[in-house]
């Protein structure tokens, strides 16, 4: 059976999937036009655990009257909607025809339109086909070979996202601070100690997060993005 990667048909009348030599990937093309799932994941198991502590976490918010529990719940619903929307993907037959070329797609990684093509590092872990005159839509990773026709979209959602959590996170933690503060002025014993400390706590947790992700938006950029120039220096491999 042919596994080479690339573009098959995965039993979707019209489409194209991506097959990287393993399994079926969230890429596809779509009358015509390439494009990502609305989710997908490169590791769904850690997807899955993600969204039951975001359910846990909800509970948690929810046992001690936060108003925040019903963003936690969601976060929780879309990591496992992800987790599934993946799985679903993943249990598609694997391919039994060769892969087909249609030119939205090219060039394709092994292609060569002049010299010094090959694979060059972009990023820690990550390199990009060079034909030896343009660079592709594919890069490498210890994931395999992956398009990134999506990329543009993609960063920007992750920006938003990045940003979201820090403003969630900033919101949260002053949030625990007025309760700390009204529950210290309270004449006896008051829940709203507890309640600010839990959600001062969680509004850094989500603040780290937040600068976790922003720190490494460069990164992200680098492997979703086309570089602005030609490579420097020998291939990679």
């Amino acid at each position: 059976m042919e596994t080479a990667p690339g573009w098959r048909q995965a039993g979707e009348p019209g489409n194209l999937r991506w097959w990287d030599g393993q399994r079926w990937t969230g890429f596809t093309v779509k009358r015509g036009v390439p494009t990502v799932d609305w989710a997908t994941t490169e590791q769904p198991t850690l997807t899955w655990v993600l969204g039951f502590v975001f359910l846990l976490l909800g509970a948690v918010q929810t046992a001690i009257g936060s108003w925040g529990a019903i963003t936690t719940y969601a976060l929780g619903a879309l990591w496992l909607a992800i987790a599934a929307q993946t799985g679903r993907v993943r249990r598609v037959p694997a391919p039994s025809s060769p892969p087909e070329v249609v030119e939205v797609v090219r060039p394709l990684p092994g292609e060569q339109e002049g010299p010094f093509a090959g694979w060059y590092v972009i990023a820690p872990q990550t390199s990009r086909w060079w034909t030896g005159a343009r660079w592709s839509q594919y890069t490498y990773s210890r994931y395999g070979i992956r398009p990134t026709f999506h990329g543009p979209r993609s960063f920007r959602r992750y920006r938003v996202l990045s940003w979201s959590i820090l403003a969630l996170g900033a919101g949260t933690a002053v949030a625990g601070v007025v309760c700390l503060v009204v529950g210290a002025d309270a004449p006896s014993s008051s829940p709203l100690t507890v309640i600010g400390v839990f959600l001062l706590l969680g509004g850094v947790l989500l603040a780290v997060v937040a600068a976790v992700l922003l720190g490494m938006s460069s990164t992200y950029r680098r492997v979703l993005l086309l570089p602005p120039g030609p490579p420097h220096g020998p291939p990679h491999g």
